[in-house]
């Protein structure tokens, strides 16, 4: 799934990363179908799916990390993909910035130290 490997049980548990996540039937409702039965997962089906697609990065494009994978137009990518998507681009942006101003007071203070030495 995604980037990572993820080892399912004899009991339709998956483990990722060392984290056991219940294979409930919402679970695996929300895994593999793209229109996911409403009744059948619950709140807590929701947030170890997302879990799981955050950590596996099946969201993510393989060949360019900057795009999402799969069907943007899709039910399963507008309701529930859709945010974590933006979640992590916005995640990804402010930590692009955080390094571009790491890198500036660096050079900064190089230039600081050339002007002070001359």
């Amino acid at each position: 799934m995604g980037r990572k490997r993820v080892i399912i049980d004899k009991d339709s548990n998956l483990f990722l990363d060392g984290k056991r996540y219940e294979g409930t039937r919402g679970l695996w409702e929300l895994i593999v179908k793209n229109k996911p039965e409403t009744g059948v997962y619950g709140d807590n089906d929701v947030i170890n799916y997302k879990k799981i697609v955050k950590r596996t990065g099946a969201m993510i494009h393989q060949k360019n990390p900057q795009k999402p994978a799969g069907n943007s137009q899709g039910y399963k990518w507008v309701n529930f993909i859709q945010p974590i998507w933006e979640k992590h681009s916005q995640e990804q942006k402010q930590e692009a910035e955080c390094q571009k101003k790491k890198r500036n007071v660096k050079s900064k203070k190089r230039n600081f130290k050339r002007k002070k030495h001359k």
